[in-house]
């Protein structure tokens, strides 16, 4: 049984793909626990943040919710302004 060069290429990219997305969740990760309430602070007149803030009170899930909505806000801030 021999592999191929384009599933070995397909692997590669897989793991390197893999391994990119635990990173960024490790990044992530410690954003939403070390950072949030620096990341909060500054974001505190903002109604779209403020309205999911109490969501990091839930755990992990929670915190990477509310950095998901300040990530939103940053990338499109028109969608939410009124």
């Amino acid at each position: 049984m021999s592999v191929s060069f384009a599933q070995k290429l397909f692997l590669c990219i897989s793991i390197t793909g893999f391994g990119g997305l635990l990173v960024f969740l490790g990044v992530a990760l410690h954003l939403a626990c070390a950072k949030m309430d620096v990341v909060l602070d500054h974001l505190k007149n903002c109604p779209a943040i403020m309205v999911r803030a109490p969501f990091k009170n839930g755990g992990a899930w929670g915190r990477l919710f509310v950095l998901g909505a300040v990530m939103g806000v940053m990338t499109m801030p028109k969608i939410l302004s009124p």
